[in-house]
């Protein structure tokens, strides 16, 4: 039979119950924090692939005038991905800017259209 001896302030059995929470609490803390690695980095492959995916817009805007077979297409669209991070995220912007101008004249000539349309035209 095991004796516990009582201290002034804490059995040996609550020690060892308090240590083993501790213990509990570092686990799920190490737990929660690997799950948060995981979502950022699911986070940055999805921003990732989105940015990839406004570079094959821009790429697919500039050669569908060009008649280009979808071989150079691809052929381009790989040797924009070799460029630079710096140099990709420029182009990135300036895509997202032009877009954001079509947008405004876009809703310029709808304006101007429902001008039409009102004045009987």
């Amino acid at each position: 039979m095991q004796t516990i001896v009582i201290s002034d302030s804490y059995t040996e059995t609550e020690q060892a119950f308090e240590e083993s929470i501790d213990k509990t609490k570092t686990e799920d803390e190490l737990v929660s924090y690997k799950n948060n690695l995981e979502i950022n980095k699911g986070e940055k492959e999805k921003s990732e692939e989105d940015d990839l995916c406004v570079l094959q817009d821009a790429l697919e805007a500039a050669t569908s005038f060009q008649g280009l077979s979808q071989y150079q297409k691809n052929l381009m669209f790989q040797n924009l991905k070799n460029l630079g991070a710096e140099t990709i995220k420029e182009f990135i912007d300036e895509w997202k800017a032009l877009n954001v101008e079509e947008l405004h004249l876009n809703i310029k000539k709808e304006t101007l259209f429902a001008k039409f349309a009102k004045a009987g035209v």
